[in-house]
């Protein structure tokens, strides 16, 4: 009497898969370059703070009473000088970003600043090793 009609084929409909193919198409389309500005945002924070721990790590080093001079140090000789007792352990990153201390005191409490130095681009600006950036003069703070 009833008859229960099956479908002999139990896949999908090629509509049915253009469908899904799309959809995902959209939200790829979205996500994508969310993600990498999302990415860059992070890479600049990373060396904002990287920057702003150096630069008081080396405020601490002064004030304890330390008479060696900071000034035009590169990276090895930096961290040697102030981890373990002022930083936990050195900082690099993000990328090839390297730290060192400025040539010149150009701070208002006498201490050289903190620059990084990149070979590469660094939160989507190229970076370039002739330029030392400090925190006051990253190139994304001109935007």
């Amino acid at each position: 009497m009833f008859r229960i009609f099956l479908r002999k084929n139990r896949g999908f409909t090629i509509v049915e898969l253009l469908v899904v193919v799309v959809i995902l198409g959209l939200l790829t389309a979205i996500g994508i370059p969310t993600y990498r500005n999302v990415v860059l945002y992070t890479e600049r924070k990373i060396v904002e703070n990287n920057l702003r721990m150096i630069d008081a790590a080396i405020a601490v080093y002064y004030e304890s009473g330390n008479t060696d001079s900071l000034q035009g140090l590169n990276t090895e000789n930096l961290f040697n000088k102030l981890v373990p007792n002022f930083l936990h352990a050195e900082i690099s990153g993000p990328g090839t970003a390297r730290y060192r201390t400025s040539d010149h005191i150009n701070t208002p409490n006498g201490y050289p600043q903190a620059q990084v130095i990149s070979t590469d681009k660094v939160g989507g600006y190229e970076m370039g090793l002739k330029q030392y950036y400090t925190i006051d003069k990253l190139p994304w703070y001109f935007e």
